[in-house]
């Protein structure tokens, strides 16, 4: 016998699963904004790539704690 999962229940397994997906193409965009960056205004060290990839790493987990505190509301 198959157990259906309720409508509500996928729904929840949806929405968290894209969140992966969102911070992993978050950081992509400031890695290659930050090697872009590099690439136009050479330096010894990769300090823009660095500094593009932790910003964009940060503005994940904002996007993320936001999503999840919007989703905590919805819930109640």
């Amino acid at each position: 016998m198959v157990k259906k999962v309720p409508k509500k229940q996928r729904n929840k397994f949806i929405q968290f699963s894209g969140i992966g997906i969102q911070m992993t193409i978050t950081i992509i965009v400031g890695v290659f904004i930050g090697n872009y960056l590099d690439c136009k205004f050479p330096n010894d060290s990769s300090i823009y790539t660095l500094i593009f990839s932790l910003l964009f790493v940060c503005l994940s987990l904002y996007l993320v704690i936001k999503k999840a505190i919007k989703f905590g509301e919805n819930e109640q």
